[in-house]
């Protein structure tokens, strides 16, 4: 009578290992670029919300400052609230820096500047603008207005 009994051994062979190590690179190599650009236009959407936000303050701002968009001659101050994208942010979390560029008694435009320490830094739209007609624009950027502005 045999007494050897036979054992199974349990584990993953070195073929099976390679092909999963082998799927997850494909699947890596996807969807890594895919979440990048999603996140990328998730930032986009935001600074073009805060640049809504601050023309709708410099709308106000003109109908209470005797039809100009200038204080004193000068380009007005955003509240801190709407300085930065995100709102708030400080720090190399902020996306994009929001300033009011060339106002005149009649104009302004305002531009949302991807901040030089931030996770928009190298972004290929540029600088983000948005004048008092609602006219949307890139600035320093490869891509076009519609791509960019795009949520």
């Amino acid at each position: 009578m045999n007494t050897h009994s036979h054992h199974h051994q349990r584990g993953f062979t070195l073929i099976e290992l390679m092909i999963t190590v082998v799927i997850i690179g494909i699947l890596s190599a996807v969807a890594l670029p895919q979440y990048r650009q999603y996140v990328e236009r998730s930032r986009r959407a935001d600074a073009t919300a805060v640049l809504m936000e601050a023309a709708q303050f410099m709308q106000k701002l003109m109908e209470s400052n005797n039809g100009s968009y200038e204080v004193n001659g000068e380009a007005p101050d955003l509240p801190m609230s709407i300085r930065t994208s995100p709102t708030n942010a400080t720090g190399t979390g902020v996306a994009y820096n929001i300033t009011v560029a060339t106002p005149t008694p009649n104009s302004f435009v305002l531009t949302a500047t991807p901040n030089s320490g931030g996770p928009m830094a190298t972004d290929t739209c540029g600088s983000l603008t948005l004048n008092q007609s609602n006219r949307r624009g890139v600035e320093g950027g490869s891509k076009s207005v519609t791509d960019c502005w795009t949520r």
